[in-house]
């Protein structure tokens, strides 16, 4: 059939039918891989939520107001040197995060390494007799001789879960790590009648938490 011009109507394209329906990995899983490699790719997440002001005034309201100031962002990337977190602010947002993850059922092993479990950053440290499995926690590390932090949890039987937040700077990191962050969780160990997490690691491969779903099969 022509057009009102005489012309030939363009052909229609074909109906568009899905043929396979790809599902990510949940975001749990993605989110605790990111973790326990401690993978640098919060700055594009910063920049997407807004930028570091942003996240700044997000992680400020989770604090009493007396503490809010003890937060200072200036990227999502902790390079900035007017970043600035106090120890007691690391453990009050840690804390909040737990109360988040109880609101549907998950704690802090479901997105946060478990030393000498998890791959990743602490898969080598806390991991001796004894140790394994009692501390979970996020490392934090910049520079060969600059800034180096843990920040993490432990159960104890007769205090319930203990908080904890090293931060260290301006020492060789390593030493941090070793000799001042490992040592000081280990004088808590020596103190408190200390619990493993109730954690099974999950050891599929990541592949294997996709689907890939056939849809394209049921007639037009």
């Amino acid at each position: 059939m022509g057009s009102a011009a005489g012309r030939p109507a363009a052909p229609q394209p074909a109906a568009v039918r899905p043929l396979i329906a790809h599902r990510s990995q949940p975001l749990l899983s993605l989110v605790k891989a990111l973790n326990d490699y401690s993978n640098n790719v919060f700055k594009p997440l910063a920049d997407a939520a807004g930028g570091a002001a942003t996240v700044q005034e997000l992680a400020r309201s989770l604090l009493p107001s007396t503490m809010r100031a003890e937060i200072t962002l200036g990227d999502g990337a902790g390079t900035d040197p007017r970043n600035r977190l106090s120890p007691r602010a690391a453990v009050k947002i840690l804390r909040a995060l737990e109360q988040e993850l109880r609101l549907t059922d998950h704690s802090l092993v479901d997105v946060l390494p478990v030393a000498g479990f998890d791959p990743g950053t602490l898969q080598d440290r806390l991991n001796g007799a004894g140790e394994s499995g009692c501390v979970v926690g996020k490392t934090g590390t910049f520079g060969e001789y600059g800034a180096s932090a843990l920040i993490g949890a432990l159960r104890s039987r007769d205090h319930g879960t203990v908080y904890f937040a090293i931060l260290n700077h301006g020492i060789p990191v390593p030493e941090a790590r070793r000799r001042r962050q490992d040592q000081l969780v280990r004088v808590l160990f020596e103190h408190l009648h200390v619990q493993p997490w109730t954690y099974q690691r999950d050891t599929r491969a990541a592949v294997a938490l996709a689907e890939a779903i056939p849809v394209g099969n049921e007639a037009p």
